[in-house]
């Protein structure tokens, strides 16, 4: 869906977004699509707005197994990065890197929104500079349950439980909790 919706952007813009799924067929996954799908959307569009001069037009998005049984979703670009002093900043609310133009917009909540909407999915929002040390990766990491258990790292009864996905799951289907009841997905 992601790919879907920012493909004709991206390609608008001058730019083309390769999505990279690497996470196993046999698994199943159950967010909120809006929040996910609004986080994901926020990453590609300031990599489209930050990256418009980077001499490689790829935006890559990542799907991959994580840690401990959780998904991680990365976005990079090989524009230029977030500098160093910046990156401790760089999620709060109304920043905007120095280098930050006129041209690219906004007011600087984008990131701020991001993560908050990746912790409301129990997840985590961070950067690192990309791959090769040219540009920047965001990655969206999410935790991930199996029905009747909590999510990872917690004990059930500690957070409540998803909703049942609309169809039956195959057993040891992921789970990504998330409050209000959302539009799950499989």
């Amino acid at each position: 869906e992601v790919r879907a919706t920012w493909a004709d952007r991206c390609a608008a813009g001058g730019k083309e977004l390769v999505a990279i799924a690497t996470v196993p067929e046999t698994g199943t996954v159950c967010t909120d699509v809006r929040i996910a799908g609004q986080v994901l959307g926020n990453l590609i569009d300031n990599a489209r707005k930050y990256a418009r001069d980077a001499a490689d037009p790829r935006i890559w998005l990542w799907a991959k197994p994580g840690a401990r049984g959780r998904v991680v979703f990365e976005v990079e670009d090989r524009g230029p990065g977030v500098c160093a002093k910046e990156r401790g900043r760089i999620f709060r609310p109304f920043r905007r890197g120095e280098a930050a133009d006129a041209l690219a917009g906004g007011a600087g909540l984008g990131l701020a929104l991001a993560k908050h909407w990746a912790e409301m999915l129990g997840g985590k929002l961070s950067y690192r500079p990309a791959d090769g040390g040219v540009g920047a990766c965001f990655r969206l990491e999410l935790p991930a349950g199996l029905p009747g258990r909590g999510p990872a790292g917690t004990t059930p009864g500690s957070r409540p439980e998803p909703p049942p996905c609309p169809t039956a799951p195959p057993a040891g289907t992921a789970y990504w909790p998330s409050s209000p009841p959302p539009p799950w997905r499989c």
